[in-house]
């Protein structure tokens, strides 16, 4: 759960706008079952802020205009240096 009121909104906010989004056109694609492996090799900052943006590439299209920089607080929060070292110690 988001820390601040403001980031929960947001994330509110993407949600519907990924729920209205697939209303008007619902993915057609196949999915992959990742299980466990989708953390274990893609939960790093990197591919995180990667899969953001191409999220909010097809909002974008659909008219939802999200900017990358409004979840610049969600990435910090989720893999900020200190939460890191703590995990590491415990």
């Amino acid at each position: 759960m988001a820390p601040h009121v403001r980031m929960n909104l947001l994330q509110m906010l993407l949600v519907r706008a990924l729920v209205c989004m697939f209303w008007r056109a619902p993915f057609e694609g196949a999915l992959v079952r990742w299980g466990a492996a989708l953390h274990d090799r893609f939960m790093l900052p990197h591919f995180v802020a990667l899969d953001l943006i191409e999220v909010l590439a097809p909002l974008r299209e659909s008219g939802f205009d999200f900017e990358e920089q409004w979840f610049a607080a969600h990435l910090e929060f989720s893999f900020s240096q200190d939460r890191v070292d703590r995990r590491r110690r415990s």
